[in-house]
């Protein structure tokens, strides 16, 4: 079953909030590219050469983002 979609920038405020929500308990658990920062960096400079091609998948529990990936893809 494929669920992802493309990419936005309201799903990387999500995932932006997730990333907050954990460095706040676990820093240990966030890993340079999923910091607050670095994920707004990564989407802005990849969403212009590869947007079309970005599908993320997001899982919640009830309205709270738990985990989210994301692929892109050259043909």
């Amino acid at each position: 079953m494929d669920d992802s979609a493309l990419v936005t920038a309201a799903d990387v405020r999500l995932m932006q909030g997730l990333a907050q929500r954990v460095a706040a308990v676990r820093l240990d658990l966030v890993n340079s590219d999923a910091s607050v920062g670095e994920l707004a960096w990564i989407w802005g400079k990849g969403h212009a050469s590869t947007g079309p091609s970005w599908r993320r998948r997001l899982w919640f529990a009830g309205d709270d983002l738990i985990a989210w990936g994301w692929v892109t893809w050259t043909r």
